[in-house]
């Protein structure tokens, strides 16, 4: 990574996103005296053919520090709906749900964690003038909350240059939040199948047949289509299956979600005041700055827009369960609404869990997936490297390799011209050492490799796909 120089004075800071604001700052910028930071690898480069320095305004603390505060920021994660005796402050009808709220403010919380250790190096600085520009006011908040004064930039509406960097943002909202008609005919359609199936299991007596709940993703995909064979077990599902076979849409269970918001808003609103009287977790970094009030406030905002929606989402899972009782919960991650209330429910009620690992396990300081009464970890190098000093873990393998060895012939080398896979790098929000320009930096270092060897003319054919 290029270092902040600290010991150099500049006359002007530019934050500035993307190239759309560029051409608002381009005239007056002076490569010898002005810094610019940005998320856009394209700016970056441009500055850099300018002969200026530009850095990425997420990528400035070294990765020895940012892990540091990765263990203090999951820390925090783990503990931020806690009240000093340890209980969940979120508890409703005798279930603590808190944790359920994992996915909506996962990246909204470590964005902010990660933007706010690297904004916090400008007060290492010494400059005349700081300039921001963002569209989603990110940067500018922050630097509200650290008292450091700037002038705002504005963006040319006709500037239309294509930005390089993960718009991690816009891709959460589209993924998780997405409320279309296409949506909402899915849910409806759900919530009709999951009622009448509910009946139908207790007029025909199947109401006391071992229920067993099942979280579908590549993992347990054939584990599900085999429990759906078996006469004598009730499979629950958190929503159609993926088969394409049109039966399932008269004989799969899925739970169902329905009711009317408002009812639910009075509870709502009591468990956030209680959450305001009685949260006690502190987050504080490795420089000594706390930021306990800020990472509530950012936690704070997705919860208030979401409560509702998960207390009607418990509650449904609470009346489902309590008229088709279930023995066992497959799960895949401690993540997705319905599996993680399945999985609260269950915990609160004694109910065993089996987790076949497929979530975001890619540091030591995470907890994913760590959640379950039993979890098939595939290796035992994946049991001794994350889930480190844990006696519920078994080795089991991976389903997924067993599919694909059944499916695909064995390949022979060509040992004289070979064919090298060059995998992709890509953003993860869940690291605080990850920036969203890193795929592109990474393409970029490849490339201008192959460009090297060409160059040499080494003998090289190349498969872009």
């Amino acid at each position: 990574m290029s270092v902040l120089n600290t010991g150099r004075n500049y006359r002007n800071v530019l934050i500035l996103e993307s190239r759309a604001w560029w051409a608002s700052c381009q005239d007056q910028f002076d490569p010898a005296l002005d810094l610019v930071l940005t998320y856009d690898f394209a700016l970056k480069q441009e500055v850099a053919l300018l002969g200026g320095v530009a850095l990425y305004i997420d990528h400035l603390v070294d990765n020895q520090r940012m892990q540091e505060n990765n263990f203090l920021a999951y820390k925090f994660f783990r503990d931020w709906h806690l009240d000093s005796n340890g209980a969940d402050i979120f508890t409703y009808r005798g279930v603590p749900f808190g944790f359920a709220f994992r996915l909506q403010i996962w990246n909204d919380y470590i964005s902010y964690v990660r933007n706010r250790i690297c904004l916090e190096r400008l007060r290492e600085l010494h400059f005349e003038q700081l300039f921001v520009g963002t569209e989603i006011g990110f940067v500018e908040s922050i630097l509200g909350e650290m008292e450091l004064p700037f002038s705002p930039v504005e963006r040319q509406a006709s500037h239309s240059a294509e930005t390089y960097f993960f718009p991690v943002f816009r891709w959460m909202d589209e993924k998780i939040r997405t409320r279309k008609l296409k949506q909402m005919f899915r849910d409806t359609v759900t919530a009709v199948q999951g009622i009448v199936m509910s009946r139908v299991d207790r007029l025909l007596g199947r109401g006391q047949m071992p229920g067993v709940f099942v979280q579908e993703y590549y993992p347990t995909r054939d584990l599900l289509q085999r429990l759906k064979r078996d006469a004598d077990t009730r499979l629950v599902l958190a929503h159609f299956s993926w088969s394409k076979e049109f039966l399932k849409y008269f004989t799969e269970r899925p739970i169902p979600v329905w009711g009317r918001l408002e009812n639910y808003q009075d509870t709502a609103n009591r468990l956030m005041l209680h959450f305001q009287e009685q949260r006690c977790c502190k987050l504080i970094l490795a420089n000594g700055v706390d930021i306990s009030d800020s990472a509530v406030g950012i936690i704070e905002q997705r919860v208030l827009g979401q409560i509702t929606e998960t207390l009607r989402a418990l509650d449904c899972v609470i009346r489902y369960l309590d008229k088709n009782p279930i023995k066992l919960a497959i799960l895949i991650a401690n993540i997705g609404l319905i599996a993680t209330l399945v999985d609260c429910v269950c915990r609160a009620r004694g109910v065993p869990s089996y987790l076949i690992i497929n979530g975001f396990m890619s540091g030591e300081f995470l907890d994913e997936s760590k959640y379950a009464s039993t979890i098939n970890a595939y290796s035992a190098s994946i049991k001794e490297n994350y889930f480190r000093g844990m006696d519920n873990v078994v080795c089991l393998g991976d389903p997924r390799m067993d599919l694909y060895a059944s499916e695909h012939t064995p390949r022979s080398i060509n040992r004289a011209t070979p064919t090298v896979t060059i995998g992709t790098s890509a953003y993860s929000p869940i690291d605080l050492n990850s920036y969203v320009a890193v795929e592109f930096e990474f393409m970029n270092d490849v490339l201008s490799a192959l460009r090297i060897v060409k160059e040499q003319e080494q003998p090289c054919g190349l498969l872009s796909r």
